[in-house]
């Protein structure tokens, strides 16, 4: 517990002196997702926390739904931080035997896709 509030005041002091936009969702993702220099480390990482990429959402649509409408209404129920970038459309979700998501073959998908 020590540590969590050691963290949580040194971030404090940096964004007092620095300005709020230190610990900005923007300010900090742009490096992490676009500078070549991190996509390796990022990629390991990602995939060893069960993470692919932030902000992706994979969706079974009804016929007649528009993957913008369902964005936008998902967005407008999250919270700042969960927010959805991108919805990938997929026809059916991958389940296991007993009904659980699989999760690495929708990694693969994305791979897929590029």
């Amino acid at each position: 517990m020590r540590r969590i509030q050691r963290i949580a005041y040194l971030t404090k002091m940096l964004a007092n002196a620095h300005g709020e936009s230190i610990a900005d969702t923007k300010t900090a993702r742009d490096p992490w997702e676009k500078d070549g220099h991190w996509q390796p480390m990022r990629r390991g990482l990602e995939q060893m926390l069960g993470v692919y990429d932030w902000g992706k959402a994979f969706v079974v649509l009804k016929p007649g739904t528009d993957p913008e409408t369902v964005l936008a209404q998902a967005n407008a129920k999250l919270g700042k931080t969960q927010r959805v970038r991108q919805i990938v459309v997929v026809d059916e979700l991958p389940r296991s035997p007993i009904g659980k998501i699989l999760k690495r073959e929708l990694r693969d998908e994305l791979d897929k896709r590029g």
